[in-house]
């Protein structure tokens, strides 16, 4: 069995000092004050500031983002679609948009969906409705239909690569603070 990593022990979500065990609904950082509850140790990996406004920034986007999909597909009226096309095309966006609020989740420990399964069905499962729209749709909407392939294919390809990717930058990121804390703090003394 391998060891534990020392970005698996309770560490100040804020500074990213070593709690020591933690018995308290809540813990103050010996280093930076800061309370740490438990909750948020078990579901957060970071509070930092920057990473905090970053995670604010991409969620607004998202929002806007989906809410200008969904009233695009609302509103158009291309004909030759099906009411199920239209619905697919309200619907679709709904779908998209909790997956990316997910992803830019960036401060959260774990992701709400497992990654390694659900990116991989999203990104496949727009290869099956997009065919049958391609068979069902007049020729100008058959390049959509294939650039939505494309897209659907790529995201379930990449996810579970990006999010190994991302999960080890995170730890890389922990440890950094962690030894440039005890770095300063053997300064000091």
């Amino acid at each position: 069995m391998r060891p534990k990593p020392a970005y698996a022990s309770p560490y100040c979500l804020h500074c990213y000092a070593p709690l020591g065990e933690v018995q308290a609904p809540s813990t103050h950082c010996a280093v930076c004050g800061h309370a740490n509850l438990v909750v948020d140790l078990r579901r957060l990996w970071t509070r930092e500031k920057r990473l905090r406004e970053l995670e604010h920034l991409l969620k607004v986007i998202v929002a806007l983002f989906i809410g200008a999909i969904s009233l695009a597909a609302l509103f158009s009226r291309q004909s030759g679609m099906s009411a199920a096309g239209h619905g697919m095309g309200v619907g679709a966006p709904i779908l998209l948009g909790l997956l990316l609020w997910d992803a830019v989740s960036i401060t959260q420990r774990e992701s709400l969906f497992r990654g390694s399964i659900v990116w991989p069905i999203v990104g496949w499962a727009f290869v099956v409705p997009a065919t049958a729209l391609a068979l069902a749709v007049p020729l100008p909407m058959v390049r959509w239909i294939a650039g939505a392939v494309a897209l659907g294919s790529l995201a379930g390809i990449l996810s579970p690569l990006t999010r190994r990717r991302w999960i080890a930058w995170r730890e890389r990121h922990v440890l950094a603070g962690q030894q440039a804390l005890a770095s300063s703090t053997a300064a000091a003394s």
